[in-house]
């Protein structure tokens, strides 16, 4: 048996930054899109211009803004997925494992991997996306939570 207690306590909105709950899909576009535009432009008015004694400083500052940025994107990501019915692990073959092969392993020539391996991995990565952001969600609850309320129009 679920308890949605946490849901009827919130009065069914569930915007904390946890990873409990669901998240529909204009919610999760509209949050999705304005988290990253208060990003990028903290960083391009906030960070760019500032001028610090060291550039350890500004690098901090921007490590920080990427682990806040990753933490709300990922909490926004796992409500979105329990929406659609699924866990919030797949998270990790949907975004981390592409993310980290992209960034990591394909721009080292030592891990060099063949074309068709690169290829699969940005296709899982598109898939991910599209099943996570357009999916339809759940009609009623699941196992996760109470159907989220619709964006008024």
């Amino acid at each position: 048996m679920t308890d949605f207690s946490a849901h009827e306590q919130y009065g069914g909105e569930m915007f904390y930054l946890g990873f409990k709950g669901r998240l529909g899909r204009a919610k999760f576009w509209l949050l999705s899109l304005s988290w990253t535009g208060l990003l990028l432009s903290t960083l391009l008015y906030v960070v760019h211009p500032l001028e610090v004694g060291s550039d350890t400083v500004k690098f901090s500052l921007v490590a920080l803004l990427f682990a806040a940025f990753y933490y709300v994107q990922l909490s926004l990501l796992v409500r979105r997925l329990h929406d659609i019915g699924k866990s919030g692990w797949w998270y990790v073959p949907y975004f981390f494992i592409p993310t980290t092969y992209l960034r990591f392993f394909n721009q080292n020539p030592e891990y060099e991997a063949p074309l068709i391996v690169s290829i699969l991995i940005v296709l899982l990565a598109i898939f991910g996306m599209l099943n996570a952001g357009f999916a339809a969600g759940t009609k009623g609850p699941n196992k996760y939570d109470v159907e989220p309320t619709p964006v008024a129009a």
